[in-house]
């Protein structure tokens, strides 16, 4: 559930909340998550449309973590 959308959408103004890196902080937080619940010290990550932009900055960022990043719909010039 991406940050205000689904589930945690609350009514209350997106934009105040959503910028780029709160959504990479997001996502690498996850991924933290994901390896300590499951024993594991990397995941395959897949980013799609808009995802794809996080999936390559946190692949860039924190190789380390990864076995492979999958790009669908993978977004290359904003």
């Amino acid at each position: 559930d991406q940050r205000g959308a689904g589930k945690s959408f609350h009514g209350q103004s997106r934009s105040a909340r959503l910028s780029l890196k709160r959504l990479l902080q997001d996502t690498e937080e996850l991924i933290q998550l994901l390896c300590r619940r499951f024993n594991q010290n990397k995941i395959y990550l897949m980013g799609h449309s808009c995802g794809s932009i996080l999936g390559l900055h946190t692949a860039l960022k924190h190789p380390e973590w990864l076995h492979h990043y999958i790009g669908v719909g993978q977004i290359v010039n904003m």
